[in-house]
């Protein structure tokens, strides 16, 4: 399980949910405002790149990525 613990220690933090690992066939990346976690399975199952899913450090949901590919993006801050 991938689990996200306060660095301060001020909490239990969470465990992931649907088996992600943070193991090596797993690659994890936080986003710039730290809202959510990149998670790219690093794997294909009959040569098509599974989905990048991106997971709430605060809740444990995970939901698919809107945008496709096998590489990481390039994370960019927004403008406010």
């Amino acid at each position: 399980m991938l689990a996200v613990v306060p660095a301060d220690g001020s909490g239990l933090g969470l465990e992931s949910a649907h088996k992600l690992t943070g193991c090596c066939d797993t690659i994890l990346q936080w986003s710039p405002d730290d809202t959510s976690i990149l998670v790219m399975p690093d794997a294909n199952i009959g040569g098509v790149t599974l989905q990048h899913l991106l997971l709430d450090p605060l809740t444990g949901k995970t939901t698919p990525a809107p945008w496709t590919g096998s590489t990481p993006p390039a994370w960019q801050r927004t403008a406010r």
